[in-house]
């Protein structure tokens, strides 16, 4: 190809101003015009990879292909769910098969609700008597009596022996000689003799039966005197019902007046001294309408001096208490005593130890001594107290399983609290009839009139 000058000029000039870095002032001197379109050049290297483009629309289907080969089997798949049970086939009519193995056992199903409580069983064997208790220690002496009743009089003793005789007394003056008197003879002077002898006997005989009549009379006086001195009385009143009961030997179960170791007052008691003097101290009356935990525990007295009060009926309609639970720290009691009346009988009876107690503490499990009750001491209790729970009061129960299954011993309860059993329009008392702990709904549970308390 032959190069015109114009060009050659031209590419000179370009390479010229290029090394002096003004392009753009070449190119638009050169510029001629447009030639025609040259043939396609040799293909190029293959320029750098560019960028990512955006993703195309998705292309129309292709043809299916030609089927492959078929692949190796591989492994088997977890096991899925079972299914649900088939329709069941028609009947077939092949033999029973064997009996499959036994399948290995469960596990424990949980417990169970209680059963009924069992028949009372019969009584047992009478035991073997236990040997004897050590010797208790002495206790302290007790304050000095009063003088006992004076003896009946002895017989007269035996006539002494004749004593030593006495040095001679000091020889007096001598007296006046006196008048001579008249002679007399043997005979007349025995005539005067006997009678005086005969005098002398009777007033021996006579002296002996005086004696006696004083003796008798000094009795009588003696007994008039100590019979008002015997303890007891409002003037005379006694520290207890058990000072009654060692100096009185005419006592009952009866009203006796004693005295408050805080002011020294006198006032009357109930005495229970067929258990040897017992001093009531309270008595709650079932189908009263007052909260008898509160009559226990605050600082009054109620119906103190009430003489229909103090027995063991319930006549009376209202509660009794007196002073001595108030000053029960200072009276100090040994024993104390609940005891339930039924018509004025005696159907239940509990022993608590009184030593160093307070008059809440004292009624609780581990100061119980005495019970019919021959699973208490051992069976697990929710409440034993005087205050109890939800106005169940003076209360001992051994758990709650439901209303209808709640066991106790003892309750004096505000009717309509919680349970069926207690649905009632009065305030009652109720206790185990049986030996042991009953339902309160359907155990042998009795009621009583009156719930009273008794110290020693």
């Amino acid at each position: 190809m032959r190069v015109s000058e114009a060009t050659l000029f031209c590419a000179l000039l370009i390479v010229g101003i290029a090394a002096n870095g003004d392009g753009d002032t070449s190119s638009q001197i050169c510029a001629g015009e447009k030639g025609q379109k040259g043939g396609y050049g040799n293909l190029g290297s293959p320029g750098l990879r560019g960028y990512k483009g955006d993703k195309g629309e998705t292309g129309s289907s292709g043809n299916d292909g030609v089927k492959g080969d078929l692949g190796v089997r591989g492994p088997p798949g977890v096991r899925g769910p079972v299914g649900p049970p088939g329709v069941m086939g028609p009947s077939g009519y092949g033999k029973t098969g064997h009996q499959g193995p036994r399948g290995s056992a469960g596990p424990q199903g949980p417990v169970g609700p209680p059963g009924l409580p069992g028949l009372k069983g019969g009584n047992g064997d009478k035991g073997d008597k236990g040997n004897l208790g050590a010797t208790g220690v002495a206790g302290a002496d007790g304050t000095p009596g009063l003088p006992g009743h004076r003896g009946d009089s002895g017989p007269t003793g035996m006539k002494g022996e004749k004593g030593v005789r006495g040095d001679p007394g000091h020889k007096g003056e001598q007296g006046r000689q006196g008048v001579p008197g008249p002679s007399i003879d043997p005979e007349t002077l025995k005539q005067y003799v006997e009678p005086v002898k005969h005098l002398g006997d009777k007033i021996s005989s006579l002296n002996t039966t005086v004696h006696g009549l004083i003796d008798v009379k000094l009795d009588k006086m003696y007994s008039s005197l100590l019979s008002q001195q015997l303890p007891g009385t409002s003037k005379l009143p006694a520290h207890s019902c058990r000072e009654i009961a060692k100096w009185r030997s005419d006592v009952a179960n009866d009203i006796y007046y004693i005295k408050s170791v805080v002011t020294g007052d006198s006032f009357p008691v109930y005495c229970d001294m067929a258990h040897g003097g017992y001093t009531m101290v309270y008595k709650a009356v079932s189908g009263v309408e007052a909260d008898v935990y509160e009559v226990w525990k605050n600082n009054g007295v109620a119906n103190e001096e009430e003489l229909q009060a103090l027995n063991t009926n319930n006549v009376f309609k209202s509660h009794y208490k007196n002073r001595l639970v108030n000053e029960w720290r200072e009276y100090r009691p040994k024993e104390v005593v609940v005891v339930l009346y039924k018509g004025g009988i005696e159907v239940l009876r509990l022993v608590f130890d009184g030593h160093l107690s307070n008059n809440l503490d004292w009624f609780s499990k581990e100061r119980l001594a005495f019970s019919p009750y021959t699973d208490l001491k051992t069976s697990s209790t929710n409440y034993f107290s005087i205050a109890g729970h939800q106005g169940r009061h003076f209360f001992i129960n051994r758990n709650y399983a439901g209303c209808p299954n709640d066991f106790g011993w003892l309750i004096f309860y505000t009717p309509g609290i919680v349970c069926s059993w207690e649905l009632t329009t009065d305030y009652k008392i109720k206790y185990s009839k049986s030996f042991e702990a009953q339902n309160w709904k359907t155990g042998n549970v009795g009621e009583a009139d009156v719930l009273a308390v008794f110290v020693d």
